[in-house]
């Protein structure tokens, strides 16, 4: 992942790139795998979604809303929690469906490509202090 702005600074940035990286090695398994003509597992896909759910939940809880509570505009938001509920959607239709797989993979990889290259650098947009209300909603029990 890049950082030529500096996001990771932050250390709530840094905690989401650092599982965008490990959800990105997943995908990748994945992806060799359907190449290979290897089946894709349940548990596999079960791995994935236990790490990733709780990830967009951060997103969505901490980053998503401290945006729109400095007016950033609403449909700039929107679009990255629309990506989350089609994920959960190819998530569920992924489950023993292995065509359903390649999709669910282009969609997390240029998801997450948008959130390092557009949103993340957009933590400029947020003061210090709410970083850590930023901080505070996502250590808070859901």
């Amino acid at each position: 992942m890049c950082d030529y702005c500096d996001c990771r600074a932050q250390p709530e940035i840094a905690g989401l790139s650092a599982d965008h990286e490990l959800l990105l090695s997943m995908t990748a398994a994945l992806r060799r795998s359907l190449a290979a003509g290897l089946s894709i597992e349940a548990h596999h896909l079960d791995e994935l979604a236990d790490l990733l759910l709780p990830h967009t939940e951060r997103e969505e809880v901490g980053v998503f809303t401290a945006l729109r509570d400095v007016g950033v505009e609403a449909d700039y938001v929107i679009r990255f929690e629309d990506d989350h509920r089609q994920i959960e959607e190819l998530m569920a239709s992924a489950a023993g469906v292995r065509s359903a797989v390649g999709p669910l993979i282009e969609l997390v990889e240029d998801h997450f490509l948008r959130e390092e290259t557009d949103l993340f650098p957009a933590r400029q947009l947020l003061a210090p202090d709410r970083w850590d209300a930023v901080e505070q909603r996502v250590s808070q029990p859901c």
